[in-house]
């Protein structure tokens, strides 16, 4: 992950959680984490990826406490995190450049199109980070939905 990461353009730190998460405490010091299981190793690589794109949100925010230096909103800094998860770590030369390692890494005998094949594969499923591109969507149209007839 530490290889992938960096390749993407981060070079901060990278540590291990229960549930992954990105933390900034200035542009110059952005962390995040990432979640592995030891069933499946594709969650933890696109975790990592993910919060590598909120990473390079935040440490592209000039240093100065002015407002427009800020993070937007969170939608945007989720933008941010699934344009990198999602456009970019399920592409084809995403996988063209990472098959070999998952490879030899994880044990995986899949050529770089099965790979991609499979991350793309669509399943139904109840948890948000694990969902695939048709359902991720849905997820957060019936959260916000939700949490707008809450509030």
């Amino acid at each position: 992950n530490k290889a992938v990461v960096q390749a993407l353009g981060f070079e901060g730190r990278q540590d291990v959680s229960v549930h992954p998460f990105t933390i900034s405490f200035s542009s110059a010091d952005v962390r995040i984490t990432s979640r592995f299981r030891q069933d499946e190793w594709y969650q933890g690589l696109a975790g990592t990826v993910h919060e590598t794109g909120h990473a390079i949100y935040e440490s592209n925010l000039n240093a100065d406490a002015a407002s427009i230096n800020s993070a937007l909103s969170m939608g945007v800094h989720e933008s941010q995190s699934l344009f990198w998860e999602r456009h970019v770590g399920l592409s084809q030369p995403f996988w063209k450049c990472w098959g070999a390692k998952v490879r030899e890494l994880m044990g995986v005998s899949a050529s770089d199109e099965e790979i991609y094949r499979a991350v793309n594969h669509v399943n139904q499923g109840f948890i948000r980070v694990e969902a695939d591109e048709l359902t991720y969507p849905l997820h957060v149209i019936l959260r916000t939905t939700l949490e707008r007839d809450i509030v």
